[in-house]
């Protein structure tokens, strides 16, 4: 589970990078203003090592395997969001 949302967050990290190419702003107000301070990808790959590492440590309790996959479900639909939005600005 913790190597899933791994994966989904450098998804993430990644169409964020190229939604920022052509123009799309960030919506966490957090990682949006690490974006205008050039800290976008040190932030978003701390908070990503830090959530991996919450989710390895406490998957094997029944409410962090609730918060897990709840974790993985909004990565998951985050990056659908990034794949759709940029297709609407691609094409």
């Amino acid at each position: 589970m913790a190597l899933l949302f791994f994966i989904l967050s450098a998804f993430d990290w990644f169409f964020s990078l190229l939604a920022f190419e052509v123009g799309v702003r960030e919506g966490n107000p957090f990682l949006a203003w690490c974006q205008q301070n050039s800290l976008f990808t040190p932030a978003k790959w701390a908070l990503t090592i830090v959530a991996t590492c919450l989710i390895l440590s406490l998957y094997r309790y029944r409410s962090g395997r609730i918060v897990a996959y709840c974790g993985v479900l909004l990565m998951a639909l985050m990056t659908g969001y990034h794949i759709v939005g940029l297709q609407a600005y691609l094409y």
